[in-house]
């Protein structure tokens, strides 16, 4: 679209519990679009929970993203009925989520940017 428009403002959202869920390659897509991701959306399946709750190899796809550049945000759409649903990223080690970043930022701090 970029190539189209001439605009350089334009970016894929890489939503990857959408892309897993309806059967396409994570993998092959970030591979593809690297150059074009601007915002990555993540939930693990079943269910859209918490990220490492469930069965999808987001830590593969998570680590994929960093190691071939995008140093983006990853933003959360997962649903949780627990009164805290973010306690877990204290202990999170996945890459790009967890409470604290490289660099010493807290993800409010992050989130205050």
């Amino acid at each position: 679209m970029t190539e189209q428009t001439g605009a350089t403002n334009l970016g894929l959202l890489l939503d990857v519990y959408h892309l897993a869920v309806n059967g396409d390659d994570v993998a092959t897509a970030i591979s593809t679009h690297r150059d074009r991701i601007a915002h990555v959306q993540v939930a693990d399946a079943p269910g859209r929970g918490a990220p490492g709750s469930g069965q999808l190899p987001l830590r593969e796809w998570l680590t994929q993203l960093r190691t071939q550049g995008y140093g983006g945000w990853i933003a959360l759409e997962f649903t949780s009925d627990a009164p805290d649903p973010l306690t877990w990223l204290a202990t999170s080690d996945l890459p790009g989520l967890s409470a604290t970043q490289p660099g010493g930022s807290s993800s409010n701090e992050r989130d205050a940017r």
